[in-house]
This record gives C-alpha cells, structure tokens and sequence, in this order.
C-alpha cells in the first residue's frame, strides 16, 4: 500500500500531474481510514 501512495506521488511529476496528486491523496486518505478501521477492531 506505501508502495502505491509512492508511485502516484511519483506520478504527480508527469503532465497529469493535478489528476495524479488527487490520486496519491485519495490513497493516503484510504490508508489513513484503513490504520483507523484497523485500530477500532483492535
């Protein structure tokens, strides 16, 4: 999952980049609420 939020930083460089940054936060987001999912089932 890190590996995908580094790729579509990464991929923020290109000429998509504005479509590419709303992808790399998108993935943060979804790691961020993953971790919290995963806190309350602890």
């Amino acid at each position: 999952m890190f590996q995908k939020v580094k790729d579509d930083v990464f991929f923020a460089g290109s000429k998509n980049h504005e479509i590419a940054a709303e992808n790399a936060l998108n993935s943060f987001n979804d790691l961020r609420h993953t971790g919290r999912l995963n806190a309350n089932l602890r």
